[in-house]
């Protein structure tokens, strides 16, 4: 009997450690969460006092305990409110793949969403390795940059950074970079020597006698070992979002005002409108706009116009190369209706810069024209050159109610033509949102202004326009 108790015993106590032993990874496990849901409250309310540094470390506590899509959303919305831009960038990344398997539609398309807003600020930094060693390890900043993106633009944080790389048994190698946002740059890590390698000798001074040594029995000098260079790093990678390929298009609507003052252009409705003009002997001659045949140097007419105000509503049209991250030259081409009637056509060589954040500065050069009805004042009829003293002036004004055509109504108007016109325009873009949803289509939502200034190359007058926009530019 008191060996079958004894067997009991022994069966219970077994169970017992089973039992135990089963629950242990699962408890812990629970506890784990648990621990995590904490240090995510208490995330929260740093947060809301404005301790974001203080905040992100307690996210990332919560996502290391439990590595869950929301645990590493919350991390890597709270680096990009520390400025930890590639951090936040591949933590965005992690979030998205967690998030789909965990079927949490929201959270993949917050962190997809996120993603493709930070895609052209991101840092990104090629490390190149030199007879990689076993066990090596490259650090940029706090950041371990993955074995399998050696060689790739690696997203990293904004700032100065120190790059250590290191194996077992090998001397550290130790360097620095400074990333700007946007910026690419390629470093080559070159291969690591062996832990504590003494140093090459130093070469002695030649002239400088050991008194130990008889000088007839000098050993001869040991040539100089050269110590190896280290490989140049790479030039930097200057074409940002523009690495792929440097063809830039910028495609956007624009409204604006346009206001003309052209005095005078040539108006056909004025022909046969007569004037006249003095003789030398003080009598009269009589002009014909249109017929410059019967009397040689008179008969050339144009009509003068008051100045229009009008609304311009139409797009413009960059295509160029990025030749860097943060400029670009090519062609602009402005076309845009003047409401109510006429419009704008002018383009020509364009160039536009970065000048720091997301504000672009350029300016085009334009050869175009503007068409439209203005208010007609009168006219203008010329006279020969030999009869300019006599009359004090190289043509004669034409009252209104002169003119031919029924243009003494008052309400009379004519189409405004003054040909071809020469100016510039300024462009003032600011980077509203980056986007890539997929590499195609990678570019930036721009809000930009392009004050121009045209002037007619027969002198007839001026054209200013401010059209503000809205567009895309593809990269």
């Amino acid at each position: 009997m008191a060996q079958n108790r004894r067997l009991l015993r022994l069966v219970a106590a077994t169970a017992a450690c089973l039992t135990v032993g089963h629950l242990a990874p699962e408890a812990m496990a629970q506890d784990n969460v648990a621990q995590a849901a904490i240090a995510s409250r208490e995330a929260e309310t740093l947060l809301a006092a404005g301790k974001v540094d203080e905040a992100c470390a307690k996210y990332d506590e919560s996502a290391r305990l439990d590595r869950r899509g929301g645990s590493v959303l919350d991390l890597a919305l709270c680096r990009e409110k520390q400025g930890r831009l590639g951090s936040a960038y591949v933590l965005f990344e992690e979030a998205e793949k967690k998030s789909l398997e965990e079927k949490r539609n929201d959270r993949v398309t917050t962190a997809r969403q996120k993603k493709n807003v930070l895609f052209a600020r991101v840092p990104r930094l090629t490390v190149n390795v030199s007879g990689a060693s076993d066990g090596q390890t490259v650090v940029v900043g706090a950041v371990i940059v993955p074995t399998a993106e050696w060689g790739k633009p690696y997203p990293v944080d904004p700032g100065d950074h120190d790059v250590i790389s290191s194996a077992p048994s090998k001397a550290e190698h130790k360097s620095r970079v400074s990333m700007g946002l946007g910026q690419r740059k390629a470093i080559t890590i070159p291969a690591l020597a062996a832990a504590g390698a003494a140093p090459p000798p130093k070469k002695e001074d030649p002239k400088k006698e050991d008194p130990k040594k008889d000088p007839e029995q000098a050993p001869p000098e040991e040539p100089e070992k050269k110590e190896p260079k280290e490989p140049e790093p790479e030039p930097e990678g200057d074409d940002g979002i523009h690495r792929e390929s440097g063809i830039v298009v910028d495609l956007g609507f624009m409204v604006g005002l346009n206001a003309s003052f052209v005095d005078r252009a040539p108006l056909t409705a004025i022909s046969g409108t007569e004037y006249r003009y003095a003789s030398v002997d003080g009598g009269e001659f009589i002009g014909a706009c249109g017929d410059t045949v019967a009397v040689p140097g008179a008969g050339e007419c144009e009509a003068t116009f008051d100045p229009a105000l009008n609304l311009l509503l139409g797009g413009q049209l960059f295509v160029g190369y990025g030749f860097s991250e943060s400029f670009q030259a090519g062609g602009r081409v402005f076309l845009a209706p003047r409401i109510p009637s006429g419009f704008l056509f002018a383009g020509g060589p364009s160039m536009s810069g970065n000048i720091g954040g997301p504000v672009w500065l350029g300016g085009t050069f334009l050869l175009g024209t503007t068409v439209y009805d203005a208010d007609v004042t009168g006219g203008r009829g010329s006279i020969p050159d030999d009869l300019e003293e006599a009359n004090g002036a190289t043509e004669i004004a034409i009252p209104k109610e002169d003119l031919a055509s029924g243009l003494d109504a008052a309400e009379a108007q004519g189409t405004v033509e003054p040909g071809f016109m020469l100016g510039g325009s300024l462009e003032i873009s600011i980077v509203l949102a980056d986007w890539k949803p997929i590499d195609a289509l990678a570019g930036s939502f721009m809000l930009s202004a392009w004050p121009a200034l045209m002037v007619g190359l027969d002198g007839g007058g001026t054209n200013l326009a401010i059209p503000l926009g809205i567009g895309y530019r593809f990269y």
